[in-house]
Order: structure tokens, then sequence, then C-alpha cells
């Protein structure tokens, strides 16, 4: 299988200048008190969002443990991009009170499997977030859409993205589309 890819952290300025105005106008209508952003292509997204909107911050979750984190605000995850990886998404203790009862947005460059999402909304909830939104730049397939539904159903419909594409499977002309990941195929 193949898949068509963007890679955030390799894009151009005016490329991500655009996405990042594309999706200030998505945060702007959900109104969030607070942006977080996921490790690690969301970050940068996440912070000029919150930053467009008028906040005076924005919450960078890691997947580096620092001394002083406490390991309640954690979760495993294993990502489509690192499957081969254990790892752990981590709020910084210090940062809690920023999401902590209020309204969140999630920001992540792209949703694929799901797993690093589910993983951070299982510690935002942890954390007594009150998730609003998540937002991406596109949405790979719809494996995500299982993955966040297993967390809470109503995720899938919080999801909103700039662009959807499809995974690819190798065909005797080259690549094709996997008809039941593409667009029209979402899962209801």
């Amino acid at each position: 299988m193949a898949v068509a890819l963007l890679m955030s952290n390799q894009t151009s300025f005016l490329v991500e200048r655009n996405i990042v105005e594309r999706m200030t106008g998505m945060a702007r209508a959900v109104s969030p008190a607070a942006v977080v952003g996921v490790p690690t292509l969301g970050l940068a997204y996440a912070r000029s969002v919150a930053e467009a909107i008028g906040l005076p911050d924005f919450v960078a979750l890691g997947h580096s443990r620092k001394f002083w984190y406490d390991e309640t605000l954690s979760e495993a995850v294993v990502s489509s991009t690192s499957p081969d990886q254990s790892k752990r998404v981590y709020l910084d203790p210090a940062l809690l009170e920023r999401v902590h009862g209020r309204r969140v947005l999630v920001v992540d460059d792209v949703l694929n499997t799901g797993n690093t999402m589910a993983a951070v909304i299982r510690l935002l909830k942890k954390a007594q977030a009150n998730v609003i939104a998540i937002s991406a730049v596109l949405t790979e397939g719809w494996e995500w859409y299982g993955a966040l539904a297993r967390v809470d159903p109503t995720l899938p419909a919080l999801v909103q993205a700039l662009g959807h594409i499809p995974l690819f499977r190798r065909s005797e002309g080259g690549w094709a589309p996997i008809p039941e990941t593409d667009a029209g195929a979402r899962p209801q």
C-alpha cells in the first residue's frame, strides 16, 4: 500500500501560511479557549492558529518525558509513521491549567490511523479538558474514524480537515486509490 503524503515541515512558507489561514477560519468558528498541538508536526500549526485567533498561548504536547512530568498526565501511543516505537504523549503539568475545564481545539497535521489522536483525547480527558473540535490539514483513509469512535462515539463528528486523501494500492498501471478509503466512503 501507499499513501499520498503531506510533510508539513517540508512545505514552503507560502503553503504553510495558506494552511494556517484556513485552519484559523475553522478555529474561529468553534471559539476555543485553548489550542492544543499534537507532536510533532501539529505543533507549528497549533501555535500559529492560537496566535491568529488571539489567544495568549497554546499547549504543546510532547513525546519526551521531562523530569518534572507526572506519568499520570501521559498516554501510550503507536503512530503510523513510527510503528516500531513505543512512545508516550505527555502534558506538562505546568500547562494543566490551560486546558482543565476549558473548551479545547486539538490541532494536528494528518489523521491516519487515529492512534495518536485517540491517545491525545484520552490524555485531555484525564486533564478534564472539554474537546470541542479536532482540526487537521488532512485525513487519510478512514481508520482514524474507528479509532476515535472507540474512545467516544461523538469524536469523529468533531473532526474538521482541509482535505481528505485515500490510501493507494499498487496495480498493473501503477498506484490506484483504494475505493473504500476515498472521501465518498466515509463511515456512517
